[in-house]
């Protein structure tokens, strides 16, 4: 086996058709890491009888008395079943990189540890990759252990969506409640809209509560450099506040009638003729959702005078890489949190990718707690019933190569004299 250098082109050609590819490991992304964190970028090639069976792209910086540490993110692109070509290529690492004083190589391969249904049940608890885990010990990989939080480079909980280019399987692919939501979005008069000019500038000015400083930054050289390939495009959520207004009227007057039926039903207290038990509950119900449509009703009519040629309420970002997309941001604007509009934007989402041809959409990360009191929960809320999982990753790694100097930056790190993220 050989350790060769491939041009960025080469390796894109490679990343992309892999089963592991993801934005994460394209040039992309290395030139992203390169201009916002002053990385320098290397592309490597694992050669077997002059065959390319893995690649990866790292990025490296030094850290001090010219030694450096290098990162693989979501690498090493290479069959991590066969344990013997893992340790080859972890050795011939070791060797080549030693002698440029590398410390040791940062890497979060996309190995699934376990997969979750939304409710934190185990659908799958891979027997695999505790025999990869096992053999990565072995071989001097220093695990960074089960986190459940953003505490390592990248996060090792994602909730996943299958695609299909079918939009009525796909809608029937998901929960009642999240069909749902989407059928009440579509009568709230919520469009879902390609940005034609793609501009990063008025999605900042959409999302300015949220992404302002460091972060609107990085979201902005995010976008320009995989808008460089066609690869990131921006979605806006909208209201249409004149049909909104006309549909919240009709939905607010259909109520009114069910409302009065009930009454009426109670008003004659036929038990023998009705549940009226069943008959109460059903006009409590009826109440709530009498008085949200009122306060919606007055809501819609001020937005019609303030907005009377429709509102954006919300933005979100989408990066497309081999057969998958990623969802890296996705803003509604907390003064229609009532609309509940990112079931419909998530789901036009789906369904434009889908028409694509892509199989798969990451809808970000999640914690790796279930608890549905947990602080968090809202986010595995948010992202469930999309015929959604959740994936948990092995984790990440220091493939040491320099065992002395590597226990001394390991001291400077608890004592908080390096970061590295």
């Amino acid at each position: 086996m050989r350790i060769v250098t491939l041009s960025k082109e080469e390796f894109d050609d490679y990343a992309i058709k892999h089963e592991y590819g993801s934005y994460f490991q394209t040039s992309n992304y290395a030139i992203l890491k390169a201009k916002l964190e002053n990385y320098e970028i290397h592309y490597l090639g694992f050669k077997d009888n002059n065959e390319l069976i893995g690649a990866s792209m790292l990025v490296y910086k030094e850290l001090f008395w010219g030694y450096k540490f290098a990162y693989a993110p979501r690498g090493l692109l290479i069959d991590y079943s066969n344990l013997s070509v893992c340790n080859e290529i972890a050795n011939g690492l070791r060797k080549l990189l030693k002698k440029q004083k590398f410390i040791f190589i940062k890497l979060d391969p996309p190995i699934i540890y376990r997969k979750y249904d939304m409710e934190g049940n185990v659908e799958i608890d891979s027997e695999s990759s505790k025999e990869i885990l096992r053999s990565f010990k072995k071989n001097g990989f220093n695990h960074m252990g089960f986190n459940i939080y953003n505490e390592n480079m990248l996060p090792r909980f994602y909730a996943y969506s299958k695609l299909d280019s079918n939009p009525q399987i796909l809608f029937r692919s998901f929960t009642k409640e999240r069909q749902d939501e989407i059928t009440l979005d579509q009568k709230k008069a919520i469009i879902v809209s390609l940005d034609k000019e793609n501009s990063i500038d008025n999605f900042l000015d959409i999302t300015s509560s949220v992404y302002k400083g460091r972060t609107a930054r990085y979201m902005k050289m995010l976008f320009r450099t995989f808008d460089s390939t066609d690869d990131a495009t921006i979605f806006y959520t909208i209201l249409d506040t004149k049909k909104y207004t006309e549909n919240i009227n009709k939905l607010y007057n259909d109520e009114v009638e069910v409302n009065n039926n009930l009454k009426g039903i109670i008003a004659t207290a036929d038990s023998q003729k009705y549940n009226m038990q069943l008959v109460i509950n059903d006009k409590m119900a009826s109440d709530k959702r009498l008085a949200e449509l009122k306060t919606n009703l007055d809501n819609s009519l001020k937005l019609i005078r303030s907005s009377p040629n429709g509102d954006v309420i919300g933005a979100t970002l989408a990066i497309s890489s081999g057969k998958g997309v990623s969802i890296v941001a996705n803003y509604i604007d907390p003064a229609y949190k009532n609309l509940n509009a990112s079931p419909l934007t998530i789901y036009e989402i789906m369904k434009y990718y889908g028409k694509k041809g892509y199989s798969y959409i990451d809808l970000g990360s999640v914690p790796g707690e279930f608890d549905k009191t947990g602080k968090y929960y809202s986010v595995i809320r948010g992202k469930s019933g999309f015929n959604s999982s959740i994936i948990e990753y092995i984790g990440e790694f220091d493939l040491v190569i320099n065992s002395f100097i590597y226990q001394f930056y390991k001291s400077k790190l608890r004592r908080g004299k390096i970061r590295l993220k």
